[in-house]
């Protein structure tokens, strides 16, 4: 269940990702602690959007790259990265994530979005 969402409605509704990819994924009754809250997985799901027919440059894809952090809280969905950032954009940006210590700071914001969202546990601090 999905209690959080900062993606723009509509955008990706009913869509599968093109791609994912797993920074963290917990066993069955496991999970690591944050905010109050247990996370059991994030991962990052990229959307691809081809540029329109004629478009000059050729740029190339366009890509959505959103984080989905899971928690015993609910689900917490951000928009992560957006643009034309190239053929292996969701490999690039799980790599940075992993290799900057960005996924604390990825599980820090959608807990607060998560607990913002009317979850009636109060956040430790």
């Amino acid at each position: 269940m999905v209690v959080f969402s900062d993606v723009r409605p509509g955008r990706i509704a009913g869509r599968r990702p093109d791609g994912v990819f797993h920074v963290m994924r917990a066993g069955r009754g496991s999970g690591v602690r944050a905010r109050g809250l247990t996370v059991t997985a994030v991962r990052l799901c990229e959307y691809v959007e081809r540029p329109a027919a004629g478009e000059p440059g050729g740029r190339g894809p366009y890509s959505l790259i959103t984080a989905v952090v899971e928690t015993d809280a609910g689900t917490a969905e951000l928009e992560y990265d957006e643009g034309y950032r190239g053929a292996d954009a969701l490999g690039e940006a799980g790599r940075f994530l992993v290799g900057h210590l960005g996924a604390s700071a990825l599980v820090e914001r959608a807990a607060i979005a998560i607990a913002s969202r009317g979850d009636r546990r109060k956040l430790d601090t």
